[in-house]
């Protein structure tokens, strides 16, 4: 049981960015409460999020970090997909998904879902998606993976409600 306790007191002192010692003057919890009251007196510094795009790449940088999408591709995805209807070739749209996002995890993923949904169901949640990235600015919680986050959406959506039962 004492093992189990200083592994996560170990775990949580390197959390903190210190580093346990063994052969240390103090306890593991001693050492805890030092790195604690350390982390507590050092003044957070808040950084304010920096845009800008590299030259190599299409794709926007914020605070450093890659964007998985660039809005000015949405928009062009969003124009086209609005033009679609049934009968446009699975293969076009899924050009489109692809040049949005990337490869998917499977090599058929979009295809996938251009077969399964129709082009003014993906247009939808293309759509959404985009309230959501414009809102993220705005200081809402960022989406981690928009790629999965769209095929989440998509596969859950909610069910057209009947008229009559």
């Amino acid at each position: 049981m004492r093992e189990y306790k200083l592994a996560a007191i170990i775990k949580k002192i390197e959390v903190l960015g210190g580093k346990y010692d063994p052969n240390s003057y103090f306890s593991a919890s001693g050492q805890l409460a030092i790195c604690e009251a350390i982390a507590e007196a050092t003044p957070i510094q808040e950084k304010t999020p920096s845009f800008s795009t590299t030259i190599n790449e299409e794709r926007p940088v914020l605070n450093g970090k890659t964007l998985l999408v660039n809005e000015k591709a949405l928009d062009a995805v969003l124009e086209k997909l609005k033009k679609c209807n049934a009968k446009t070739p699975p293969k076009e749209i899924e050009t489109l998904l692809i040049r949005l996002f990337g490869s998917g995890l499977t090599p058929s993923q979009w295809l996938r879902i251009v077969q399964n949904y129709y082009p003014r169901q993906i247009y939808w949640e293309l759509k959404h998606l985009k309230k959501r990235l414009r809102d993220e600015k705005l200081g809402w919680l960022p989406i981690r993976n928009p790629p999965a986050y769209f095929t989440h959406r998509i596969r859950f959506r909610k069910k057209r409600r009947r008229k009559y039962k």
